[in-house]
């Protein structure tokens, strides 16, 4: 199912830095501030280091994920929708959480590219936003097809919330498919230690 995305916060890129939106996926079951938060930590790290920031989304996964204990995506969708009322610059898109089967990441990923630069022209980048656990998970035989990890961290890249108990290095290191273009996931450091998911 097709929808239109929403770009009423976005904004238009200045020339102050590599124009780029920050792209957040996952179930959001429900939404939570640490979901919030996660997104504001990759937006200053991007301004600190050369990126103009034009917007942020949130894409909440659909119902044919089908994992045990998932709420209706159009439950997590609307508290979503309320959660986000109050940014300035994240918001919502339902496209993945409408769709019927299962959608991969990088496919969303590759969409949000392609909508926001038939918007400017050409020239914006898509990175995904996500917490240290998402990042493991790429060395779970089964979880993620090699390819899209490829594709996902060199066409796209990632800003990555790092937690104590998960040593990225480690696991960046030990990816055959992502190790020779780890410059491409951006590791921000947590003043303070959680260790909870940010579901």
């Amino acid at each position: 199912m097709e929808v239109t995305l929403t770009v009423d916060k976005l904004k238009p890129p200045t020339g102050k830095g590599k124009p780029i939106i920050l792209v957040a996926c996952g179930c959001f079951n429900p939404i939570t501030f640490m979901h919030l938060r996660v997104q504001e930590m990759a937006k200053d790290w991007c301004v600190r280091n050369g990126f103009e920031v034009l917007g942020g989304y949130i894409s909440p996964a659909g119902d044919g994920y089908k994992k045990e204990g998932l709420l209706k995506a159009s439950h997590r969708v609307a508290m979503a929708e309320i959660s986000l009322r109050d940014s300035s610059w994240i918001m919502l898109d339902p496209w993945e959480s409408r769709q019927l089967e299962y959608t991969r990441t990088l496919k969303v990923l590759d969409r949000f590219h392609d909508q926001i630069n038939k918007i400017y022209g050409s020239g914006i980048g898509v990175m995904l936003v996500c917490g240290a656990d998402l990042v493991a998970s790429f060395n779970i035989p089964g979880v993620w097809a090699d390819e899209d990890v490829r594709s996902i961290v060199e066409k796209h890249g990632i800003i990555v919330v790092e937690r104590e108990s998960e040593d990225l290095n480690a696991v960046i290191e030990k990816n055959k498919m992502i190790k020779d273009i780890r410059a491409n996931i951006h590791i921000i450091p947590q003043d303070i230690q959680n260790e909870m998911s940010s579901t």
